[in-house]
C-alpha cells in the first residue's frame, strides 16, 4: 500500500518547468502575470483575506485571438501580451502564410519597452531558419514600402498609436507590403495555439539591422520644393515619423519645431504656433499614419477642410483624372472619381490598386497618396502642404473659406 501524500503539481502557464506548491502562493501573492489564466489560480489556502478578494475581483485574461481587430492586434503590455504570445504569433504569422523558411520578415519598432517581445518574434523566426531584417523606430507606411522594395515575404510592426507605452498595437504585412486583413488575418487567428511552433532549422537565421530613410526620403523629395522658409511645428509619438520630417526639412529653407510628447497636443501646438509665428502645425500618431493639421493661429482645420486642400494640390501633380477611394462621401472637383470602399488598412489599400486610385480619404484622419505603393503616410500630408504653402504667399486660414 502506498501511503505517500498526492502532492500536486503547480506549472505557469507557457513555462515549461513546475513550480512548487510554497512559490505557486508567492507569485500569487506578488499578482503574478501568469496567474491570470492558471487553471490553479484558485488554490489559495493560506492566502490573506485581502490577496484572495483581489483576486476575485480579477477575472481570466480573454485568448490571444480574442485580442484582435480588422486591423491587426492591440494589448496591455505586459499583461495581455506577454513575451509567450509574442511567441505565438511570431509562428502562427507564418504558418497561417505558409511561409517558405527560406523567406525573409521584417520586423518594424516603434515601441520602445516592447523589447522582450521583439526578442521573441526575432527568436522564434531565427530558430525556423529565417532570415529577419530589423527596421528601428519605423512607420507603418515605411515598413510596407521596404517589404515591397526589398522582395520581403512580409513582416510585423510593433507601436504604440498614442504614445502610452502601456499599450501595443500589432500590424501585419504580407508579401508586396500589403496589409494583412479579411481571411489572411483569420488563418493567423486560427493557428494561435501554443503547441503550433516553427520546426527548428539545421541553420538559424540571420539577424540584420537595416536603415531605408534615405531611399524612402526620394519618395517625397521631387515633390517638396520650398520657394520660400515656412516654420513648421510637430509634436508626435513616433519619433520614426520625427527623424524623417527632419531630414526631410533640412532639404530645404524650412524651420521645423518639434515638441516633445504628451500633454493635450491642441494646447500645446497652438501655443507653439502662436510663440514661434508657424505657418502651421501637425500632430501624427505612433504608426505615422493619422495626422491632424492647425493652421497659422492654432486651430485644428475640420477634416473635410484639409480633405479639400490636399485633393486640390494631389491633382496638380498628377497626370490624369483624380480617383479618390473613401468609405465616406466626399465635396470632389468635377472631374474626380469617388470609389467608395470600407476603412480600415487592407479595404483601403486593396481599392486603391484595384481601381488604380492616385488618394485616399478615411475620416480617422488617415490619407493615402499612391506614392509607388498604396500606404497612409502622414509625411505625404505635411509633404504636400509645405509644397503647397512655399509655392504662395497665403496663409492655410485664408484658404478655408
Amino acid at each position: 500500500m502506498n501511503d505517500e501524500p498526492n502532492i500536486p503539481i503547480f506549472q505557469c502557464p507557457g513555462q515549461a518547468a513546475p513550480i512548487d506548491r510554497a512559490t505557486h502562493l508567492s507569485r500569487l501573492t506578488q499578482f503574478y502575470p501568469g496567474c491570470r489564466n492558471c487553471p490553479q489560480r484558485e488554490d489559495q489556502a493560506g492566502l490573506p483575506a485581502r490577496i484572495i478578494q483581489t483576486w476575485s475581483k480579477i477575472p481570466p485574461q480573454p485568448p490571444l485571438e480574442q485580442r484582435f481587430h480588422h486591423e491587426g492586434l492591440s494589448a496591455d503590455l505586459p499583461d495581455q501580451f506577454s513575451v509567450d504570445d509574442a511567441a505565438q504569433l511570431a509562428a502562427a504569422f507564418c504558418l497561417g502564410q505558409k511561409l517558405a523558411s527560406a523567406a525573409p520578415l521584417l520586423l518594424g519598432m516603434a515601441h520602445s519597452t516592447a523589447i522582450d517581445q521583439a526578442e521573441a518574434i526575432i527568436a522564434v523566426w531565427r530558430r525556423a531558419g529565417i532570415a529577419v531584417e530589423l527596421l528601428v523606430d519605423a512607420t507603418a507606411a515605411q515598413v510596407a514600402w521596404t517589404i515591397d522594395q526589398r522582395k520581403l515575404a512580409g513582416g510585423i510592426l510593433l507601436s504604440s498609436p498614442l504614445g502610452d507605452l502601456r499599450q501595443i498595437e500589432l500590424s501585419l504585412f504580407g508579401p508586396g507590403g500589403a496589409p494583412i486583413a479579411g481571411d489572411e488575418l483569420e488563418r493567423i487567428k486560427r493557428r494561435l495555439h501554443p503547441h503550433d511552433r516553427l520546426p527548428p532549422a539545421r541553420r538559424q537565421g540571420s539577424l540584420t539591422e537595416i536603415d531605408m530613410t534615405s531611399p524612402y526620403l526620394q519618395r517625397f523629395a521631387p515633390l517638396h520644393r520650398a520657394l520660400r522658409p515656412l516654420r513648421l511645428v510637430v509634436q508626435s509619438p513616433a519619433r520614426g515619423s520625427v527623424n524623417l520630417l527632419r531630414q526631410l526639412i533640412a532639404l530645404s529653407v524650412c524651420e521645423l519645431i518639434v515638441l516633445p510628447n504628451g500633454g493635450d497636443p491642441s494646447i500645446r501646438l497652438a501655443a507653439a504656433i502662436q510663440q514661434h509665428q508657424a505657418h502651421f502645425g501637425v500632430w501624427i500618431d505612433g504608426n505615422g499614419e493619422t495626422i491632424e493639421v492647425f493652421e497659422e493661429r492654432g486651430y485644428r482645420i475640420l477634416p473635410p477642410q484639409l480633405t479639400k486642400l490636399l485633393i486640390d494640390e494631389v491633382a496638380i501633380w498628377e497626370q490624369e483624372p483624380l480617383r479618390i477611394a473613401s468609405p465616406t462621401p466626399l465635396d470632389l472637383p468635377s472631374e474626380a472619381t469617388l470609389i467608395r470602399c470600407s476603412a480600415g488598412r487592407g479595404e483601403m489599400a486593396s481599392a486603391i490598386r484595384l481601381h488604380n486610385c492616385q488618394f485616399g480619404v478615411e475620416p480617422s484622419g488617415r490619407y493615402w497618396w499612391r506614392n509607388q505603393l498604396p500606404a497612409a503616410d502622414a509625411l505625404g500630408v505635411v509633404t504636400l502642404l509645405l509644397t503647397r504653402q512655399s509655392r504662395m504667399d497665403r496663409s492655410l486660414s485664408s484658404q478655408l473659406i
